[in-house]
């Protein structure tokens, strides 16, 4: 899935939907492990989802304003070392 702004689309919206493709891709790949290549697979899928959210946070954090940037960074950050514990095991 590409990684930009449509054209004459306003940047928030187009950062809005960025963060939701990649949120939506991290969800389907642990609703269903199978498609994803087994339950390890999809955990390390929705990982790199979730780590590309909070670059696209990190890109748009001027926009955001300093607190709302560290609150969701802090909150994606988290679901990532959630996800760490499954991945290990």
């Amino acid at each position: 899935m590409p990684f930009h702004l449509h054209h004459h689309e306003p940047v928030g919206e187009g950062v809005r939907r960025i963060v939701r493709e990649r949120l939506d891709d991290a969800i389907r790949s642990l609703e269903d492990p199978a498609a994803a290549g087994g339950l390890g697979k999809a955990v390390h899928c929705a990982r790199k989802q979730i780590k590309k959210v909070r670059s696209t946070l990190r890109l748009a954090r001027a926009g955001l304003g300093h607190g709302v940037y560290r609150q969701e960074n802090e909150a994606y950050r988290a679901l990532g070392r959630a996800l760490g514990g499954a991945r290990d095991a």
